[in-house]
C-alpha cells in the first residue's frame, strides 16, 4: 500500500528514546507553548522542532507542505487580530471603507500564530519520528480509552486506502486531460470528491465485514510495551527541566 504518511530514517537520534517518553514530552512542550503569553518561547520551540525534523531526514519541502495549512491559519489570525486594538499603526482609505491596522492587535496575532506553528511542529516531529502503531501502543499504555485507540486505528487504515484511491483517480484524470482548464479542473475535482465519498462507505462496509469474518469481538489486541529503562527517565527529566527553565526565563519568572 502507498504510504500517505512520511517516516524518518530508522536510525535517527530520537529512535533511542521510547515512544511513551516522546509522547509525554511532546504534550508537555505543547502545554508550555500554549500557556506562554510572549513570543520568545514558541519561536524557540518552533526553531528547535524544525531543526530536529530536518536532522532525522525529513526534507524541507515535505515538512513545509504539511505545515502550510497551520501557517495559513496563523496568517489569518494575524490579519483578524490586526483589525482590532487600541494603538493604531496605519490607516487606509479605500472608497467609503476605512481600514486601520493596530499594533497591539498585530502583536497579539503574531503570538497566537507562533503558538500554532510551535504546537504543530512538535506534533509533526512526533509523527515523523515514530510509527503510527508505536504511537497507538503508547496511548494504550497511558490508559487512553480503548474505543478511541481503535477509532484512530480504523481512521488511519481508511485514510491510507482512500489516499491511494484518490491518487490513482487523480492521475487517471490527468492522463485524460481532466485538468486542462479551470472549468475542467473544477468538474474533475467534483467527480473525484463525490467518488471518494462513495468509496469511503464501501471501504467501511468491507472493513467491517472482514473484521467480523476474522473473529472481531469489539476489542483489538495491542502490543505490549517494554519496561522503561533509566535512559528513558533521564531523557524525560532532562527535557522537562530544560523546557521548564526556558519557559520561566522567557516568561520573566
Amino acid at each position: 500500500m502507498h504510504q500517505w504518511t512520511l517516516k524518518a530514517q530508522s536510525d535517527h537520534f530520537l529512535s533511542r528514546i521510547d515512544t511513551r517518553v516522546r509522547l509525554f514530552c511532546a504534550v508537555f512542550a505543547i502545554v508550555l507553548a500554549i500557556s506562554q503569553s510572549g513570543m520568545i518561547f514558541p519561536a524557540v520551540l518552533f526553531i528547535v522542532s524544525s531543526a530536529a525534523i530536518f536532522a532525522i531526514g525529513i526534507r524541507v519541502r515535505q515538512y513545509f507542505l504539511r505545515l502550510a495549512e497551520p501557517l495559513i491559519i496563523g496568517l489569518t489570525v494575524i490579519v483578524i487580530k490586526s483589525l482590532a486594538g487600541n494603538e493604531a499603526l496605519a490607516t487606509w482609505q479605500v472608497g467609503t471603507w476605512q481600514f486601520t491596522i493596530f499594533q497591539d492587535g498585530m502583536l497579539a496575532g503574531c503570538a497566537l500564530a507562533l503558538r500554532i506553528a510551535a504546537s504543530v511542529s512538535v506534533l509533526l516531529l512526533l509523527a515523523f519520528s515514530c510509527s503510527f502503531t508505536d504511537l497507538l501502543t503508547a496511548l494504550s499504555w497511558y490508559r487512553v480509552p480503548r474505543g478511541l485507540v481503535e477509532i484512530l486505528l480504523f481512521a488511519h487504515r481508511s485514510l491510507a486506502a482512500l489516499h491511494e484511491e484518490a491518487s490513482t483517480m487523480y492521475h487517471a484524470q490527468r492522463n485524460r486531460l481532466g485538468y486542462t482548464s479551470a472549468r475542467h479542473g473544477f468538474r474533475s475535482f467534483g467527480i473525484l470528491a463525490g467518488t471518494l465519498i462513495l468509496r469511503a462507505f464501501d471501504q467501511s462496509q468491507a472493513t467491517a465485514l472482514a473484521m467480523m469474518q476474522r473473529g472481531y469481538n469489539g476489542h483489538l489486541p495491542v502490543a505490549d510495551c517494554r519496561r522503561l529503562c533509566a535512559c528513558d527517565f533521564c531523557s524525560a527529566i532532562f527535557f522537562l527541566a530544560g523546557m521548564g527553565a526556558l519557559w520561566m526565563m522567557t516568561s520573566g519568572i
